[in-house]
């Protein structure tokens, strides 16, 4: 019978990423067939082997794989910056979003702190 007020600050981000934009995500696994990503610390990406680009190289296999940026001679590491184009965007089951990314386009694309 009773009536409760209060107030609330709502904070929101509005994500609408589209094919051909660039996003920056940080590294969270690697492999010998991707690269794992979080885009705004909330969105996952991942860029297949297939989709690497010219200027990274496989080295290794298993628990020993290593990504080169031959570029700068630099293995890539776990929570470097990617800087990386969406080549595709999944929806997978109950609304999630899965960002495919390629860095193939060397002039734009790669680790956050070599890119000029």
């Amino acid at each position: 019978t009773g009536h409760l007020n209060f107030g609330a600050k709502v904070f929101c981000k509005v994500f609408k990423p589209t094919v051909n934009k660039f996003l920056t995500g940080k590294v969270t696994h690697i492999s010998e067939s991707h690269i794992s990503l979080i885009v705004y610390d909330l969105f996952n990406a991942f860029i297949p082997r297939t989709l690497f680009g010219s200027n990274f190289k496989v080295v290794g296999e298993g628990l020993d794989t290593e990504i080169e940026y031959i570029a700068k001679n630099y293995n890539l590491q776990l929570n470097d910056l990617i800087k990386f184009e969406i080549s595709e965007l999944e929806h997978q089951q109950k609304g999630i979003l899965q960002i495919v990314g390629s860095l193939s386009n060397n002039d734009k694309s790669g680790v956050v702190k070599y890119l000029a």
